[in-house]
């Protein structure tokens, strides 16, 4: 096997879906979700036509190529719509970040905004939001694996909480305080099969 050097990718224009990457997650056998652990994982998907993907699996075969392995898992495969379970014609890959580095300390996602400046608060982002990921690729026997180091969000789309109608009951409790700040967070991803680009 020929020793590989890293290789920098960075994607083209896609769709984030089911992006985990606010902190690091790892599968809960007893919750049957993925929950938030120090030692899991970032991870999201970016979803795009497959025209616009082949440059991407080009440099992913080439890394492979020179690693002189062949990796069980792949990193990309064609995006399926859950409600037909046909192919949609997009090409789907699947981006990671350990959520501690190799001396123990917590990772971080960098964001950048659309002009490319970083963006220094918190960003909510979720499925539906359109981004450019960047990272390095690692291959191994086990898989080839897109890490990821940065995000650069071109559209952002935040999660919205659904309100409720008003009750006219004569003792109904009515807050005076601002609820513009409402931290509730509606879980549901926003992703709904084919992407608009």
């Amino acid at each position: 096997m020929t020793k590989t050097q890293k290789v920098n990718f960075k994607t083209p224009r896609g769709v984030a879906k089911y992006p985990r990457l606010d902190q690091p997650y790892s599968w809960n056998d007893a919750a049957q979700r993925n929950m938030p652990d120090p030692e899991g994982q970032f991870e999201t998907r970016i979803v795009m036509p497959e025209k616009d993907a082949q440059p991407l699996i080009k440099l992913i075969k080439e890394a492979i190529a020179d690693a002189g392995v062949k990796p069980k898992h792949l990193p990309w495969k064609p995006e399926v719509d859950k409600e037909t379970d046909e192919p949609t014609g997009n090409i789907e890959f699947t981006l990671k970040r350990y959520g501690l580095d190799t001396n123990g300390k917590p990772n971080k996602i960098a964001y950048f905004d659309s002009k490319g400046a970083m963006i220094k608060r918190d960003v909510d982002l979720t499925s539906g939001s359109v981004i450019i990921c960047s990272g390095w690729i690692n291959v191994s026997k086990m898989a080839a694996r897109l890490n990821l180091k940065a995000v650069q969000v071109i559209k952002l789309v935040e999660r919205q909480v659904e309100g409720f109608d008003a009750v006219d009951d004569d003792d109904a409790y009515v807050a005076e305080n601002d609820d513009s700040n409402n931290e509730f967070e509606n879980e549901e991803e926003a992703h709904s099969g084919r992407p608009n680009f």
